[in-house]
């Protein structure tokens, strides 16, 4: 039977690299999902509680016949939690980094009880608007209720378009399905050319 009620939905993105995937391990309080310093995260992944305490991932891969298969995996283990890393990895060198096309991991941390939290791959178009075009279709194939966007302080500068373009396709075109947008800056600890206060000043004003 389908559930009565949903968790609303939080879709976490931002530019590749910015460390959502980080910033979701340290809600969760374990590292559940792969990270890396270059691109990481290859697909759309939903983090759900788990109500009966089971840590599992089901994961829809694309097979080289072109057919849509579904795996589950026990993250209990070392070897699911290996094979989940394998699935979800971006590696832009191995064509089988795309055949994850989807992925639902059950996870028993209290911070997922209220809601779902979905991870995305990092949008690293040249053009801001394809950028945010690309964040709001994730938005809407989820029914997400809000975002969380993650800016990485080195570049967020370079990252105000995506931010401006964002907002402007959420307020023209799906204001009423956004129930709110945190934004959150990213790496503090590795800006360091200038005072830091300082740094953190012209951040706010962007």
């Amino acid at each position: 039977a389908e559930p009565l009620f949903r968790s609303p939905k939080l879709l976490v993105a931002g530019g590749t690299s910015a460390g959502k995937s980080t910033l979701i391990n340290t809600l969760l309080g374990k590292a559940v999902l792969p990270t890396s310093y270059n691109a990481a995260t290859s697909a759309l992944c939903e983090i759900q509680y788990s109500e009966d305490e089971k840590k599992t991932a089901c994961v829809t891969i694309q097979e080289d016949d072109g057919e849509a298969v579904k795996k589950t995996l026990n993250l209990d283990t070392p070897e699911g939690m290996k094979q989940l890393a394998g699935y979800l990895s971006y590696d832009r060198a191995n064509p089988k980094s795309y055949v994850c096309k989807a992925a639902v991991i059950n996870w028993p941390a209290s911070i997922l009880k209220g809601v779902t939290i979905v991870d995305s791959p990092g949008v690293t178009e040249s053009s801001s608007f394809s950028s945010a075009r690309k964040i709001t279709e994730a938005f809407q194939d989820k029914c997400a209720s809000g975002f969380l966007y993650v800016l990485d302080a080195r570049r967020s500068a370079e990252e105000a378009g995506q931010v401006g373009g964002l907002l402007s396709i959420v307020a023209n075109e799906i204001s009423s399905a956004v129930k709110g947008i945190v934004f959150v800056i990213n790496k503090w600890d590795l800006f360091t050319e200038r005072h830091p206060d300082e740094a953190k000043q012209d951040e706010y004003k962007r």
